[in-house]
């Protein structure tokens, strides 16, 4: 198994970074090269990398896990572990945490592009998070193909959500209302009921005439 949960330790003063990857190995190696580089977005980390040198630093595999775990654990580490070099403390979203340019090249390139959730009836934003990719693993939204789609404004909505960009925020407009699906609480029940009994999602989509991934989100959640 690739993916999972990894600690950055600096052995001088015991402080550390808990962070989450797919593929662990690659994200050891992005770290340390960009330390290596004095080019890492962590400004504290790196500062600490510098002074102690690289022998003073560890990279540690906490527990290796399905991806669809890994917010819930890293979330777990960071709550019992309380990581001093983490400038976000929740897991999986960026909301509330201004990243410098440096902070927000580094995400793009290695997480994804970061992403905002908004309500489909109010247009109100929801939260906001790293990248689809994160966004659908801690909902459990199955693959983010569907909201990357949305973001880059292929389909009007996903699994009853609109998702932008964060970069294209400033010029986000409502959709059309007939080009997206308000959520029918009597129809998702139905929905439900239907996936208990063994009905396929794509069946209950073409049965209802509702979007697959309304009700994927839906009777997944």
């Amino acid at each position: 198994m690739k993916s999972g949960i990894y600690q950055i330790l600096d052995k001088i003063n015991k402080k550390s970074y808990i962070g989450s990857s797919s593929n662990l190995n690659k994200r050891y190696k992005q770290h340390f090269n960009s330390l290596i580089k004095n080019k890492h977005y962590n400004d504290y980390l790196q500062y600490s990398f510098n002074k102690h040198g690289i022998e003073n630093f560890e990279y540690k595999i906490l527990c290796k896990c399905p991806e669809l775990e890994l917010i819930n654990l890293e979330q777990y580490y960071i709550d019992t572990l309380k990581p001093e070099y983490n400038a976000v403390k929740v897991a999986g979203k960026t909301t509330g945490y201004k990243f410098t340019e440096k902070q927000r090249k580094y995400q793009s390139e290695s997480r994804g592009i970061p992403i905002i959730r908004i309500n489909l009836l109010s247009g109100e934003i929801i939260d906001e998070w790293k990248s689809a990719k994160f966004a659908s693993l801690s909902l459990k939204l199955g693959k983010p193909t569907a909201i990357n789609a949305c973001c880059r404004g292929k389909i009007p909505s996903a699994y009853g959500f609109y998702w932008i960009y964060k970069k294209d925020k400033d010029n986000f407009k409502l959709p059309n209302k007939s080009k997206c699906q308000p959520i029918n609480k009597l129809l998702i029940n139905e929905a439900k009921e239907l996936y208990k009994i063994g009905l396929s999602i794509s069946k209950i989509a073409k049965q209802l005439n509702l979007s697959y991934h309304v009700i994927y989100y839906h009777v997944k959640s």
